[in-house]
């Protein structure tokens, strides 16, 4: 009996230990690490997307650089923020990130007093903001390792020149709205990225090799306007540049057809002054729009 309550004994304080082991083995994660980790892998909180303007645009000819010189943002540092407010069965979410780098610019220009063309390499001091906004709301079971928390509403993503102390960038150009036409999606009027949040299921969705017409309104007249698109595998990133139309509205001077793989996509609405661009002394002058689509 003796030998019995032993051994009894003896696998009484393995099961504790086996208890407590696997107690140290499953960390309570809390609210906000599961909602970052979905954050963090969601499609749609891809704000880095911006970073594929990082290549320059080489559809231009040699001539053609005297007017239209090859740019592209060098992104050489970033800064990620997040903010989650948990309130009860719901929860807010800001995330942040902050660039500086360099904008680029390789073209050609006229010496006034000779009349001779020479090579210019361009490069501007380059710091901005990108910010998107989300909501989540727990509908799940929170024991679970996502603590039942499910993303309902997310805004689009705003990104504007932000100077971080060097006054050699300047914030003046502004996107006011966006007008979206398509054959099958409703004509739509995009306003205020930030403060206009929609359902993940209801994103603007389009067929492939849909043909897509893009209007931005602007305060400027002198502006420049891209609309960037981007697909895996290849060739990743689009440019297209936005025609003027003389009232400070671009609407895109090329189609923009909507990919064949379906999936999730991202429309980076990109504005700058011109002189961004054209001119070698003009500083850094950007306002930007990203909405996530669905090609389906």
């Amino acid at each position: 009996m003796k030998k019995l309550l032993g051994i009894m004994g003896v696998i009484g304080v393995a099961v504790v230990a086996m208890v407590i082991g696997c107690g140290k083995e499953k960390p309570v994660v809390t609210d906000e690490e599961a909602i970052q980790t979905i954050v963090d892998s969601d499609d749609y909180f891809n704000l880095t997307r911006g970073d594929d303007t990082d290549h320059a645009d080489t559809t231009g000819s040699k001539d053609s650089l005297l007017g239209n010189p090859l740019w592209w943002r060098k992104v050489t540092d970033k800064t990620k923020q997040r903010v989650i407010t948990v309130v009860g069965d719901s929860a807010y979410v800001e995330r942040t990130i902050h660039r500086t780098g360099l904008f680029r610019t390789i073209g050609r220009v006229v010496d006034d007093s000779t009349g001779d063309t020479t090579w210019f390499d361009g490069k501007k001091p380059l710091g901005d903001t990108l910010r998107m906004r989300a909501t989540f709301k727990r509908t799940g079971d929170n024991a679970a390792n996502d603590r039942g928390w499910r993303l309902k509403k997310l805004s689009g993503a705003y990104g504007w020149s932000d100077n971080y102390g060097n006054d050699s960038i300047v914030h003046t150009v502004r996107i006011d709205s966006i007008r979206i036409q398509s054959t099958s999606y409703p004509d739509t009027m995009l306003k205020n990225p930030l403060e206009t949040l929609f359902n993940k299921e209801n994103v603007m969705t389009f067929a492939p090799a849909e043909n897509i017409t893009v209007t931005l309104y602007t305060n400027v007249t002198d502006g420049e306007a891209y609309l960037h698109v981007f697909q895996t595998p290849w060739p990743g990133h689009y440019r297209i540049l936005m025609a003027s139309n003389g009232n400070g509205s671009y609407t895109n001077a090329t189609p923009w057809h909507a990919q064949l793989i379906q999936g999730v996509r991202f429309a980076f609405f990109d504005l700058m002054k011109y002189g961004t661009i054209h001119d070698t002394v003009y500083p850094y002058d950007f306002d930007g729009w990203l909405y996530p689509y669905r090609v389906k």
